[in-house]
């Protein structure tokens, strides 16, 4: 029987803000991001807005409220530190956005034992209120975080009761159902999952095709897709410490040059792979020798970058201007790693795989000529129609 728990962070942008800045803890303020208002703190949560309302609707709400920009940085730092405490009871942790994760607690314990020491722990190790679905599936259990009432609770859906806990809720609930099938359903008269629990499969995937059978198990609270260990996120680093603190641009632009040198050196020889984001770490020192701390700072690249060029021009953009001090340390973290766009994956998989998934293919084509004749299957250069591109295409291939 599997144990999945969602744990939902729910207002993690305010506590990011709070402890940047104690003078906002106790106030009724916003987050936003432009115009839109991205997280509330617990003050102004209970005068009513809701994340995604802009500055004019949180007024009429609350006149007295203060907005704060948002600081993307801070708050995949401290949410760690929620999955940090998630991972010391499973390896299966799976964040799927800043402020929630899914985790499989199978094999591992008291599933509800669990749930209850990870509330405690994050209230008491990271400041930090968490709302958690325990149900044995990741659908429910992130539902049930959906539609409970706040934060510090941890929230049991009975093995077996998922189908009746569903029925009452909108299909919108349904959240792995795209936004164009849940308006397709409600343009069918169908608004709540009781209701979609009783129109028949055949109709479904007759109106629906192949998304007709999954919103049919859906309904009932049937997912069978797995937690993935997604953390913590593996990583490729560099990091240099000096024994007299760098004063000058120029060395310490030296230094960040050569760490990205040695990451796109460690990023080809793991393979053909990918940075999403860089982070910067930078261990500054005051004039008087007193250490005033790390500055943190992320690159994130419109699409995932591998090229040395790419490495440094973002880790020295993500310096520059951020210097508050003589330079003790610095770490340079790669993250977020991917096969880039440009790499042409294997159709038959790992690299292991690829000479039996080659005589499979073999086999195959063989059979295929025999029943429909030679010609049936060619190669791609004798597609090409002039002499001069198919000894190209040849010679290519």
């Amino acid at each position: 029987m599997r144990s999945i728990a969602y744990i939902h962070i729910p207002f993690l942008h305010s506590a990011a803000h709070a402890l940047l800045d104690p003078n906002l803890r106790g106030k009724s303020f916003a987050v936003v991001s432009k115009n839109t208002v991205i997280g509330l703190s617990p003050e102004l949560s209970a005068a009513g807005p809701l994340p995604g309302a802009t500055r004019r609707h949180v007024r009429q709400a609350c006149p007295g409220a203060v907005f704060v920009d948002q600081e993307p940085d801070a708050y995949p730092r401290l949410a760690s530190k929620v999955w940090d405490i998630c991972y010391e009871h499973t390896p299966l942790v799976e964040p799927i956005a800043v402020d929630g994760a899914f985790a499989d607690f199978a094999g591992c314990g008291d599933a509800r034992a669990i749930a209850d020491h990870i509330a405690r722990e994050s209230k008491g190790r990271a400041g930090l209120e968490v709302q958690i679905g325990l149900a044995e599936n990741r659908l429910v259990a992130k539902v049930a975080v959906d539609v409970g009432m706040g934060a510090g609770q941890v929230i049991v859906v009975a093995p077996g009761s998922e189908e009746q806990f569903l029925s009452k809720l909108s299909v919108g609930s349904l959240w792995p159902l795209s936004p164009e099938t849940i308006d397709k359903l409600i343009k069918l008269g169908i608004n709540t999952v009781g209701q979609l629990q009783a129109v028949p499969l055949s109709t479904l995937t007759s109106q629906l095709g192949e998304v007709g059978l999954a919103s049919h198990l859906l309904s009932r609270g049937i997912d069978r897709s797995q937690v993935r260990a997604a953390y913590p996120e593996e990583t490729i680093e560099c990091s240099m410490s000096f024994d007299y603190p760098v004063y000058e641009w120029r060395d310490l632009e030296q230094c960040l040059r050569v760490c990205a040198s040695e990451i796109a050196a460690k990023l080809s020889a793991s393979g053909s792979r990918a940075v999403s984001y860089i982070e910067l770490e930078l261990d500054t020192s005051s004039p008087t020798g007193a250490a005033s701390g790390a500055t943190v700072k992320r690159h994130y690249f419109r699409r995932p970058a591998d090229s040395l060029q790419q490495l440094r021009r973002a880790v020295i953009l993500a310096a520059e201007g951020r210097i508050s001090g003589p330079v003790s340390a610095i770490c340079v973290r790669a993250s977020g790693l991917v096969a880039p766009a440009t790499v042409q994956l294997s159709i038959f998989g790992p690299a292991a795989e690829a000479e039996s998934g080659r005589r499979e293919l073999e086999r195959a084509v063989e059979s295929i000529r025999e029943k429909f004749g030679a010609k049936s299957v060619v190669t791609a250069n004798t597609l090409v129609r002039s002499r001069r591109d198919r000894m190209l295409a040849e010679a290519l291939l």
